[in-house]
């Protein structure tokens, strides 16, 4: 398995012809490059799912830690569900 980039991840170069867009990771390290292909339609929520992966991987990561530990407290419970909440609302534009 490949290392991730850290996120969050942005958009750092669009083609000028509207072909496609690059998207960079915090430490500058390229995260993929993406085509036409993926962008019509529904381009717009494309690139806002891809530019959401960082945080959503991180809050199921969260997540699945306390629901795996016996007794976690109520306070580790909460904040995992607002991370959960932030990133599902990045990916679907609501953040």
């Amino acid at each position: 398995m490949t290392s991730k980039s850290p996120g969050p991840w942005t958009i750092k170069r669009m083609a000028r012809d509207g072909s496609g867009v690059t998207i960079f990771g915090e430490d500058d390290r390229l995260v993929g490059t993406f085509k036409a292909s993926i962008l019509h339609g529904d381009a717009r929520k494309n690139i806002r799912l891809v530019l959401a992966v960082p945080d959503l991987l991180a809050a199921c990561e969260t997540a699945l830690t306390v629901i795996e530990r016996p007794g976690a407290s109520y306070k580790d419970t909460k904040q995992a569900v607002r991370q959960l909440e932030y990133a599902i609302a990045k990916a679907r534009g609501e953040g």
